[in-house]
């Protein structure tokens, strides 16, 4: 594994590290975004993790006795919000047969959802809708893709995204199909969502497809190697563009870095700090785009 200080000793000329790509700087992009909630999926939050979204009062309100949190991780709140579910029976179609934990899950919190239902409606709901008005009126303020495009120099992969708001998510995802970004509300702003599951999206499969990319499988390797994946190379890459994304829409100081809050030592951090330090000559050199930049940044680090 490299040392961490000398892996941030080599900053090579702007001119050796990007390679021409299109202009985009200009496009105007016209990615619409629709917002969402769904109280279903608050719920399951709730039942399968304990998450609260910071609601002191809901586990007097809803105290789930005798339940069990959920061990694994599930994909289920996040399928019940982008479904079209209209009773809490609704859910158990999203389950496969061999999910029996989550089936037992789902029949020992029926009889709380409507409690819960209620506090929603009261407390979480209104929440919920606040982010959403202020986070529309950024995007319209600042077209949020459109700037997502011209700082990684890629076209977006898709017309529109839905953005699933939902205070008890603890924490961000996406999916591709049909595109939408799950967010929690204790975030900056939505420019600081689409610069993170934005970015995944934009780097993904669909988008830039990096991971295809003739110098990807070295720089995959090369983190490997030092103990990390290509997960890792995504998402420091994800955890600058939410920095950079909300410093422009003005939610954070010019001067914030992910890498301040980010502190679990590892590839990723490594890496994160590297990207931070040369997207300065990154932005200056025109030419490129972050994909690149996010792979040869890794290939400096790890395979010198």
């Amino acid at each position: 594994m490299i040392v961490f200080a000398a892996a941030l000793a080599f900053s090579p000329a702007p001119s050796t590290l990007y390679r021409a790509s299109t202009d985009i700087t200009a496009r105007e992009s016209m990615v619409k975004v629709a917002f969402g909630t769904s109280v279903h999926a608050d719920f399951l939050f709730y039942l399968l993790y304990r998450s609260d979204g910071g609601f002191a009062e809901l586990k007097e309100a809803v105290p789930l006795t005798g339940i069990a949190p959920f061990k694994g991780n599930s994909f289920l709140p996040q399928a019940a919000s982008v479904s079209p579910i209209a009773r809490y029976e609704d859910i158990y179609a999203l389950i496969s047969g061999e999910d029996a934990d989550i089936r037992a899950l789902l029949d020992e919190g029926a009889s709380y959802f409507p409690a819960f239902q209620t506090y929603w409606n009261a407390n979480i709901l209104p929440r919920e809708e606040q982010a959403i008005a202020a986070w529309g009126a950024q995007n319209a303020a600042l077209p949020l893709f459109a700037r997502l495009e011209a700082m990684t120099r890629l076209s977006f992969p898709f017309d529109a995204v839905d953005v699933k708001v939902m205070a008890l998510d603890p924490s961000g995802s996406s999916m591709q199909g049909p595109p939408t970004i799950f967010t929690t509300t204790r975030l900056p702003g939505l420019a600081w969502v689409i610069g993170h599951e934005g970015g995944h999206m934009i780097l993904g499969p669909k988008g830039a497809n990096w991971e295809g990319r003739v110098r990807a499988a070295k720089a995959i390797a090369a983190v490997r190697e030092a103990g990390g994946s290509s997960y890792d190379i995504e998402e420091a890459m994800t955890l600058h563009l939410q920095a950079r994304m909300a410093i422009e829409a003005g939610l954070v100081p010019g001067d914030f870095r992910s890498s301040t809050n980010y502190k679990a030592e590892g590839p990723r951090r490594t890496l994160l700090l590297a990207i931070e330090r040369d997207w300065g000559a990154y932005s200056a050199s025109g030419t490129g785009d972050a994909a690149d930049f996010m792979i040869d940044t890794a290939l400096r680090v790890f395979a010198p």
